[in-house]
C-alpha cells in the first residue's frame, strides 16, 4: 500500500507544481508516466485479470495460428512480438501502458487542459482498473478518449478511426462509436434528470439488493468492523449501487447546475456532463447486465475526470484551499475504482491496495 501512496504523492506533487508553472507540464507528466508505467508493468498478483492475462501470454503462439480465434488482434500481436523475444508478461504491460499514456497525453492535450492535473485526477479515478485490471479494454478506451477530445475539436473522420483502431484492443470501442455523436450535444437539463430518473427506476430491485441488503442490514451484523463497513458503502466492485453510486449522482447533479450558463458551451463542459450522464445512466439502465453496464460505465467514467478538474482549477484559481482538499478527500474515498487481488480474497477495501507486491 505504501508504494501505491508513493506513486500517488509524486503525481499529486507534479500536478500542483505544472498548474503554477505552465511550461513544465510536459516533462512533469513524462515524470509521471515513468513512475506510472513501471508501477504498472513490474506489479505481481495485482489485477482482476492478472492470472488469466499470463495465461493468453503463455498460449499466444496457439491462439495465433488459429484462424478462429477471437482475441482482438491488437492485443494478440503485442503479446506475440513480445513472446518471439522470448521476454515476459511484464513486457506488455510496459508496451501496453505506454500507448495508454501516449493516448491519455494527446486526449488532454487536444481539450487544452493540463495533462499533469487530469492525468493526477485518471490515477485516482481510472488507474487501478484499467491499466491494472482490464488491460485490453484499459487500451481502448485510451483510443476512446483521444476519439472523444478530437471529436469535439470537430474531427469527426479521426475521431471514427480512432475508436477502429481501439477496437483492435477491444470490442467495446465499437459499441462506443454510436455515442461519440451525442458527446457535444446540448441536451436540457430537464432531459438529463428525466432519463436519469427512468433509469434509476428500470434498476430499482438490483439497487434494493445491493445498497439495502448489502449496506445497510450486513452493517447491523456482529461481525461487520467499521472499516468492513466502509468497504462495502464505497466500494464499486463489491456493489454496484453502494454510497459512492448515489455520490457520483449528487456530484453530477450539483455540477449540473453549479456551472453557469455561460460556460455551457465550453466543448469541456458539455463533454463533462455528457459522459457523467452516460455513465450514470449505462450504470442504472443496464444493472441486469452487468457485463454490459460494466464495459459502458468504466469508459463514461471519464466524465468524472474532466468534472473534478473543473472543480479543483476553480478552487485553487480562487485559493478556496479547504474546499479543493475536502473534493480531494471526496474523489480519494468515494470516487476510486478499485483492484482485486487474485488469490488472496481481496475484496476491494475502503483504501485500494491492500497489497501491492512488485519484482
Amino acid at each position: 500500500m505504501g508504494i501505491y501512496f508513493l506513486v500517488f504523492s509524486i503525481c499529486f506533487f507534479c500536478s500542483l507544481v505544472s498548474i503554477s508553472y505552465d511550461k513544465v507540464k510536459s516533462i512533469f507528466y513524462l515524470y509521471i508516466a515513468i513512475i506510472c508505467i513501471f508501477f504498472s508493468c513490474l506489479r505481481v498478483h495485482v489485477g482482476g485479470d492478472y492470472y488469466r492475462y499470463i495465461d493468453l501470454f503463455e498460449s499466444i503462439v496457439k491462439k495465433v495460428e488459429n484462424p478462429k480465434d477471437t482475441l482482438e488482434i491488437g492485443y494478440k500481436y503485442i503479446n506475440y512480438f513480445v513472446y518471439k523475444m522470448g521476454l515476459s508478461i511484464h513486457h506488455v504491460y510496459f508496451i501496453t501502458t505506454i500507448i495508454i499514456f501516449i493516448n491519455l497525453y494527446k486526449a488532454f492535450d487536444s481539450m487544452g487542459i493540463n495533462p499533469c492535473l487530469a492525468i493526477f485526477l485518471y490515477f485516482s479515478l481510472l488507474f487501478t482498473i484499467s491499466v491494472l485490471g482490464m488491460v485490453r479494454q484499459g487500451i481502448a478506451t485510451s483510443f476512446i478518449y483521444y476519439a472523444f477530445s478530437e471529436y469535439t475539436n470537430k474531427k469527426k473522420i479521426k475521431s471514427i478511426l480512432l475508436l477502429l483502431l481501439g477496437s483492435c484492443f477491444h470490442y467495446v470501442a465499437l459499441i462506443i462509436i454510436p455515442f461519440i455523436f451525442f458527446i457535444d450535444k446540448k441536451f436540457s437539463n430537464r432531459f438529463r434528470v428525466i432519463v436519469l430518473i427512468i433509469s434509476i427506476i428500470f434498476s430499482t430491485s438490483s439497487f434494493f439488493n445491493d445498497f439495502i441488503i448489502k449496506i445497510i442490514l450486513k452493517s447491523f451484523s456482529a461481525s461487520y468492523t467499521i472499516v468492513k463497513i466502509l468497504t462495502y458503502a464505497t466500494a464499486n466492485r463489491v456493489s454496484r449501487f453502494g454510497l459512492g453510486t448515489l455520490l457520483r449522482v449528487f456530484i453530477f447533479i450539483f455540477y449540473l447546475f453549479f456551472i453557469k450558463k455561460s460556460e455551457l458551451s465550453q466543448k469541456n463542459n458539455i463533454m463533462a456532463i455528457n459522459l457523467s450522464w452516460f455513465f450514470l445512466v449505462a450504470t442504472f439502465l443496464f444493472a441486469n447486465i452487468p457485463t454490459l453496464s460494466e464495459r459502458l460505465a468504466n469508459v463514461f467514467f471519464i466524465g468524472y475526470v474532466y468534472i473534478f478538474y473543473d472543480l479543483f482549477v476553480k478552487y485553487l484559481k480562487e485559493r478556496k484551499y479547504p474546499l479543493f482538499m475536502f473534493v480531494l478527500l471526496f474523489v480519494l474515498v468515494f470516487f476510486r475504482q478499485d483492484i482485486s487481488i487474485p488469490g488472496k480474497n481481496g475484496d476491494p477495501g475502503y483504501i485500494p491496495y491492500h497489497h501491492v507486491q512488485l519484482y
